[in-house]
């Protein structure tokens, strides 16, 4: 039996062989030459067939845009593998956390100040909420918008926000939050008790 990588199959091999190939093995992928996992048709046709085929294409074809999106779509679980400049691809990243949550532990730090992404997640399931960053839970329209969506989500709000009065007392007015969940300067004022 020969192996793919042997040199007599560079000579050898046609396109409608490796088609072929690819077609009835392929898991076989890994051992094509190079020359064939760089050729566009053939690792298309090798990562419909079986998406983890994306791990052997070439660093050539992982850079190409149309090739993330095939791959992505196919199984968002191989976002890890994508190179950096895709993960901080806003309009890849949002097909990627709305397949797949978790990929947001894959973002780039730009984009984990990205609403857009968070009120996606946040949607999906209020735990993603840990992943934002400081500065995103610390701006009160989006921690508003959040709230309004799930008040549950009052508590992972950035300390400065709870120790905000007006902040606090407009969620406590709207939402009727409870007062464990404000800062501690704020739980013997008067307005809060008031409206406790």
């Amino acid at each position: 039996m020969r192996y793919l990588t042997s040199p007599e199959y560079d000579d050898i091999f046609t396109m409608e062989d490796a088609m072929k190939k690819i077609s009835n093995t392929p898991y076989s992928f890994y051992r094509f030459p190079l020359k064939w996992r760089d050729n566009e048709i053939i690792a298309m046709k090798a990562i419909s067939l079986h998406s983890y085929n994306f791990r052997y294409i070439s660093d050539r074809l992982k850079n190409k845009r149309f090739i993330i999106f095939k791959t992505l779509i196919q199984n968002p679980f191989l976002f890890y593998l994508f190179p950096e400049i895709f993960r901080d691809d806003k309009e890849i990243c949002l097909i990627a956390v709305e397949q797949n949550g978790f990929n947001v532990r894959f973002l780039s730090e730009r984009l984990l100040n990205d609403p857009d992404i968070f009120e996606i997640l946040i949607y999906k399931n209020s735990w993603y909420i840990n992943y934002t960053s400081i500065e995103l839970r610390s701006d009160p329209n989006f921690m508003l918008h959040i709230i309004e969506k799930n008040p549950f989500l009052f508590q992972s709000i950035h300390t400065p926000l709870k120790t905000n009065k007006n902040f606090v007392l407009f969620i406590i007015k709207t939402f009727k939050i409870p007062l464990n969940y404000i800062g501690k300067n704020l739980l013997e004022d008067v307005d809060v008790l008031e409206l406790a």
